[in-house]
C-alpha cells in the first residue's frame, strides 16, 4: 500500500472525528485531504506523474492538477477501485475542494450538512481494494 494511501486513511479518520466533534473546518479540510491523498496514489499507481499535468510540478501534485482533472481522477478511481459513478466521483471531488476553500480561505465556514452528506460517498472509495 502505497504512503499516499496511508495518508488518506488517516485524514479521513481525522475528519470523521472532527466532523463528530463539530470542528466542521478542521473537517473540510481532513476529508478534502483524504481525497487528495487517495487521488495522488492512484494516479501514481496507473502511471500518471505530476509533469504530464504541469511543467513546474515535477514531482509533486498541485491543487490546480486535481481541480483542472476531475474527469481522468474519476476514471483512474472507478477502474482502480471498482468504484461506480465517474459522475459522482466528479461531483465528490468539486464539493470537497469547495467546502475546503470556505474552510480555509473564506470567513464562511465549511458546511456541515454538506460534510455529512459527503462522508458515506468518500468513505465508500476506501470500501474496495486500495492500491
Amino acid at each position: 500500500m502505497s504512503w499516499q494511501i496511508e495518508k488518506a486513511r488517516e485524514n479521513l479518520r481525522v475528519g470523521t472525528a472532527a466532523l463528530r466533534q463539530g470542528e466542521v473546518n478542521a473537517a473540510a479540510n481532513r476529508l478534502y485531504y483524504a481525497f487528495y491523498h487517495l487521488a495522488w496514489g492512484a494516479l501514481e499507481q496507473a502511471g500518471y506523474r505530476p509533469s504530464q499535468f504541469q511543467a513546474e510540478a515535477r514531482d509533486s501534485w498541485r491543487h490546480e492538477v486535481l481541480r483542472g482533472n476531475p474527469r481522468l481522477i474519476a476514471r483512474v478511481l472507478e477502474a482502480q477501485l471498482g468504484a461506480r459513478g465517474r459522475f459522482e466521483i466528479e461531483s465528490l471531488l468539486r464539493t470537497l475542494q469547495m467546502q475546503r476553500i470556505f474552510a480555509d480561505d473564506c470567513p464562511m465556514p465549511a458546511d456541515p450538512i454538506i460534510l455529512g452528506r459527503l462522508l458515506p460517498r468518500l468513505r465508500s472509495l476506501f470500501d474496495g481494494d486500495l492500491p
